[in-house]
């Protein structure tokens, strides 16, 4: 019966041990996952950024134009 208990316990540490390993991977993949998910997005928000300013370099007067535009409709819509 002890050797029953015994084996049982390593029977049960060794599957902890294999879902603690198996756990521990989906977690670094997922990190990895991530870490790729917000290096593309950086990449993606410099490239827009310089999209923009290449824009107002362009057409400065346009983007007066837009500013001042906008900056009347926040106005409009913080006096409600």
């Amino acid at each position: 019966m002890s050797n029953d208990i015994t084996a049982s316990r390593t029977h049960f540490a060794d599957t902890v041990a294999t879902k603690a390993h198996a756990g521990a991977d989906a977690a670094a993949a997922a990190a990895d996952k991530l870490s790729l998910a917000a290096r593309k997005a950086a990449e993606q928000a410099s490239a827009a950024k310089d999209k923009l300013a290449g824009q107002i370099e362009a057409h400065p007067i346009t983007a007066v134009v837009i500013a001042f535009g906008l900056g009347a409709l926040a106005c409009r819509l913080l006096r409600r």
